[in-house]
């Protein structure tokens, strides 16, 4: 198993924390979660090479998983917990990303990173905008691209890092990162990358898990953000907000309401600071 993990540093400070040999309470086999003790980062130390958590650990076959797993230790708890899901669904569903998309950004290109088959911005967009995609997925890439294509976007196949090297700055209007950044070994690259292709001005929509909510300190290791080893980083408001100011971003909105404690997620619009006159010139 060792072959097919990498040791990483705090990907917020850098800092190596290999010599210190605590743990998290909640770290589960032999994957291990660390609190950074420099800046209080939680993330994990050993996770999968990067061509292994898209394939071996790829998000589709661990919530699979995961999902057998809850259901098999915690039944009563899966049951209640499916039944929320499932009424807040039908009963209560919310158009959040839309409202900040159309809130927040002009008419225009709208990107959103690991967009899957398209679903998050086809159901979200409203009209004026048009959907763009990275997908590290072929198949999800090839779907996507069909969704997109007749609404004048595009999707770009591969990973992060050279899917970005593909897309030119100042080209979207807003990016959207839902449930993305807990699964990347190195968020501040991805929101410095999002910066560069934004639009001066122009924001990028972040989703993650909540991991100071309430509800993680009460289900400890059962907390429905854990996910082991696709959930790589482990954010609180604080170190969100961190992430983004390394690269580059401004927050523009995280109030109460996006980051309730009794929720276990969060919502941050952060912002490509307006190029002053004199960068321009």
């Amino acid at each position: 198993m060792q072959d097919k993990m990498m040791l990483r540093n705090c990907p917020v400070c850098g800092r190596n924390n290999q010599s210190e040999e605590r743990m998290e309470k909640i770290s589960r086999d032999h994957w291990n979660l660390k609190t950074c003790p420099e800046c209080s980062f939680v993330y994990l130390e050993n996770p999968p090479l990067t061509e292994n958590l898209e394939e071996e650990f790829a998000w589709e076959k661990t919530f699979q998983q995961e999902t057998e797993r809850r259901r098999e230790t915690t039944p009563i708890k899966y049951r209640v917990s499916n039944l929320v899901k499932t009424t807040r669904s039908r009963y209560f569903r919310r158009q959040k990303l839309r409202k900040l998309i159309k809130q927040y950004s002009d008419p225009g290109n709208v990107l959103d990173i690991g967009c899957g088959w398209g679903g998050t911005l086809m159901n979200n967009l409203p009209d004026g905008y048009v959907p763009f995609g990275l997908e590290v997925s072929k198949e999800l890439a090839e779907q996507a691209t069909q969704a997109f294509s007749p609404l004048g976007g595009s999707v770009v196949f591969g990973d992060a890092q050279d899917a970005f090297s593909q897309l030119d700055e100042d080209s979207f209007v807003a990016v959207t990162m839902i449930a993305i950044l807990e699964h990347v070994t190195d968020p501040i690259s991805m929101l410095h990358e999002s910066c560069r292709v934004l639009q001066p001005g122009a924001v990028a929509i972040v989703k993650v898990p909540n991991f100071a909510a309430i509800n993680r300190r009460i289900g400890g290791a059962e907390w429905c953000g854990l996910r082991f080893p696709d959930h790589v980083n482990y954010f609180t408001p604080g170190s969100l907000v961190e992430c983004g100011r390394r690269a580059g971003l401004n927050v523009v909105r995280f109030g109460f309401l996006d980051r309730q404690p009794t929720s276990d997620n969060m919502w941050c619009v952060f912002q490509k600071p307006q190029r002053s006159i004199a960068a321009a010139a």
